[in-house]
């Protein structure tokens, strides 16, 4: 439900790896830093500090973390919510 550079965004964080999340996400690992540096200048703010061994997110990159996950909960709630009352109605006819 969520944009894909934020799910990507959300599978690197959770992973600590660029390399581990783009297996995880079936795509390489260029393609996935690449979607991960448009997402930070799209949102203007560096989400990771590259210059270790992991992907280690930033005090921005945190900031956003628990606001995506937040985000996505909330999506989910929603889809439920529309699911139960979906099957909750009659149809006549």
């Amino acid at each position: 439900m969520l944009d894909k550079k934020v799910r990507f965004f959300l599978k690197v964080a959770d992973t600590g790896s660029f390399s581990a999340a783009a297996r995880a996400l079936y795509i390489t690992q260029p393609a996935l830093s690449k979607q991960m540096t448009r997402l930070e200048e799209e949102i203007g703010v560096r989400l990771f500090d590259r210059s270790g061994y992991r992907a280690e997110l930033t005090e921005e990159g945190k900031i956003f973390y628990q606001e995506c996950v937040k985000l996505e909960r909330k999506c989910q709630s929603v889809i439920r919510q529309l699911h139960e009352r979906a099957g909750s109605t009659i149809r006549v006819g």
